[in-house]
Parts: structure tokens; C-alpha cells; sequence
């Protein structure tokens, strides 16, 4: 597997940061009374990091993008320009 150098992975952190400005635990609260108030339509709520390198052997060609919408209304949609070949992105 890839080996991370010593203040490469920084996905614990930015786990922490985005929980607590994403109001998590509020929107756990919420679900809870939606699903114990309706018998047949329930919510859940999923929150996963992950860091995948690119694993090409010139570092400047390590590097990826993405760009992330938030909308009002809750939902995200994010593109990106990477390519399915069974690694699962």
C-alpha cells in the first residue's frame, strides 16, 4: 500500500473541522425525531473521509481536483475529473 510521510495525512483533522462546522450532531437529532415519526420513510446520515494518492512517479503529477457545490437545500454535487477503471472513485 502507499506510505504516508510524517504530516501528509491530514484527513483526521479536517474529519474534526468539518464535523463541527457542518452542525453534525444537530442533524443526527433531527433525523432521529423524523425516523421515530414516521413508520415507513426513514433518513440516515453517513459522513466518510478518505485520501487516495495518485501514485504516478513524478510528484508534480500527483495532484487532483475537484470542485464541490453545497446548496441550500442541503445536497452536494461534486465533479472531478478522474476516470472509473474499477478502483472505485
Amino acid at each position: 500500500g502507499q506510505v504516508f510521510e510524517e504530516g501528509t495525512w491530514n484527513v483526521p483533522r479536517s474529519f474534526e473541522d468539518a464535523k463541527a462546522q457542518s452542525g453534525v450532531e444537530d442533524r443526527k437529532r433531527e433525523i432521529a425525531e423524523f425516523n421515530s415519526k414516521n413508520k415507513w420513510k426513514k433518513r440516515g446520515y453517513a459522513f466518510i473521509p478518505t485520501k487516495f494518492g495518485i501514485a504516478f512517479t513524478a510528484k508534480f503529477m500527483n495532484q487532483g481536483g475537484a470542485l464541490v457545490h453545497l446548496y441550500v437545500d442541503g445536497t452536494v454535487l461534486v465533479s472531478h475529473g478522474g476516470t472509473e477503471m474499477g478502483q472505485g472513485l
